[in-house]
């Protein structure tokens, strides 16, 4: 707003990408269980969190903790996921 309250300018739709701030982690450090993303005490790590995870493809998926111990699994969410470029 101007100095008077007259507003200066349009409304434009602002987009946003994700809100939350997400790890990204090698698939390698998900298999390890001494990587501290697997130490509860140095990660945070418990049942349900979860964590961006590059693939050994190169691909980024999602990966959701099984459990907090150093060798619960890492479920490593699976689509059929078409890339879209922007152009």
């Amino acid at each position: 707003m101007g100095i008077t309250g007259d507003k200066i300018g349009k409304s434009v739709q602002l987009y946003s990408v994700s809100g939350a701030t997400t790890a990204l982690v090698t698939e390698a450090n998900l298999k390890s269980a001494t990587h501290p993303i697997n130490i509860k005490h140095l990660s945070g790590k418990y049942e349900g969190c979860y964590v961006a995870v590059r693939l050994a493809s190169g691909k980024i998926s999602l990966a959701i903790a099984q459990g907090e111990a150093p060798t619960a699994a890492w479920s490593i969410v699976s689509l059929a996921a078409t890339d879209v470029a922007p152009a």
